[in-house]
């Protein structure tokens, strides 16, 4: 017989600090399949990085700064999971 054990993972994340201040945003692989889903446009992308950064801050930031968190994150996940959504 065949058997497969899941078991709870760490989480891993992407580090991201804002003047001085840290949020941390869960990887693709560390996000359960129903929100990983969702991730299919740049809005739904927006807010998703704005449950881990408040939205104040977030807000704040230029649009090159979020190109650079989206793709970050892209890149970490990747390097971790082995691909990205959709590939």
């Amino acid at each position: 017989m065949a058997e497969v054990v899941i078991e709870k993972r760490p989480i891993e994340v992407l580090e991201v600090n804002i003047e001085g201040k840290k949020y941390s945003i869960p990887l693709g692989g560390s996000l359960p399949y129903g929100k990983l889903k969702k991730l299919t446009s740049n809005d739904a992308f927006i807010e998703f990085f704005k449950e881990y950064i408040p939205e104040k801050v977030f807000d704040s930031l230029y649009t090159a700064d979020i190109k650079t968190i989206s793709d970050e994150w892209s890149k970490a996940t990747k390097a971790t999971q082995g691909s990205t959504l959709g590939e």
